[in-house]
């Protein structure tokens, strides 16, 4: 039981860094696509 709660937490942590540099990518693209609109 320990062993499995540890892995679920390992889980957590790993989806919670996949989530971050997702929303980091995300927010890269918008900003690019923002800067080319800026320059037309």
């Amino acid at each position: 039981m320990k062993n499995a709660s540890q892995m679920n937490k390992a889980l957590t942590f790993s989806s919670r860094v996949n989530l971050f540099f997702h929303c980091l990518r995300a927010a890269a693209i918008t900003i690019h696509a923002f800067r080319k609109r800026l320059r037309k």
